[in-house]
């Protein structure tokens, strides 16, 4: 069956400071090593070019008569393509920093509240430790607006009403679903999304930069 690599990272949303004291210190430890220290996931998509449907069920992959991984397979009709997840690709490094760059007293004004806007910066640096470049696919969430993004980025803003997506990463503790949002949030605030495709050489860092800002009361 015909085969190729993926290369993704996906860099999801940070929770608020005002949940931070809610969540238990174990939580705090394992969602502060999550978001510090994002991972590149290495996966293989197959092409069904069969007359039947590739079905839901677990997998095994072996290379040279070894296993290589365990994973899920989803449905694949005939013609479509299915992602299988195979580990973590470590040899492919991330480094990400934001950095907060002004606040704005008294911003904008909604139903006569007064909002200050935050404006952010931030990089994502990937190095590639492998002997031959790599494609990958990069995306980073961010809670506000998207303002700018480096290089052939595409940004858009989220449908938060139906985007069942949103708030969805390798975050074991599901904290977007727990955090009871101000209820002026989704009235001056959005949430955004910038993805970067390229092409990974060896051995020469890629920073990736983007900026956003987002309303505060």
């Amino acid at each position: 069956m015909e085969y190729s690599d993926v290369y993704s990272l996906n860099i999801p949303y940070a929770p608020p400071a005002e949940m931070w004291r809610d969540i238990y210190n174990n939580n705090q430890n394992e969602l502060a090593q999550l978001f510090a220290a994002p991972k590149v996931e290495h996966s293989i998509r197959l092409k069904n070019s069969s007359e039947h449907p590739l079905t839901t069920a677990p997998a095994l992959v072996m290379k040279k008569g070894r296993i290589l991984a365990q994973g899920l397979m989803t449905y694949a009709a005939p013609g479509a393509s299915a992602d299988l997840g195979i580990t973590e690709a470590v040899d492919i490094g991330v480094k990400k920093s934001d950095s907060e760059l002004k606040r704005t007293p008294n911003a904008i004004e909604w139903q006569g509240i007064r909002f200050a806007r935050i404006d952010l910066s931030g990089k994502v640096t990937l190095t590639n430790y492998r002997k031959e470049p790599i494609e990958i696919e990069i995306t980073r969430n961010v809670l506000g607006t998207v303002d700018s993004a480096s290089g052939d980025a595409t940004t858009e803003m989220l449908n938060v009403a139906e985007d069942l997506s949103i708030g969805v990463g390798r975050d074991p503790w599901h904290w977007w679903s727990r955090y009871r949002w101000p209820w002026w949030w989704y009235n001056v605030n959005g949430c955004g999304r910038i993805t970067w495709n390229v092409t990974l050489d060896p051995a020469r860092p890629l920073d990736l930069e983007y900026t956003w800002y987002y309303f505060w009361n």
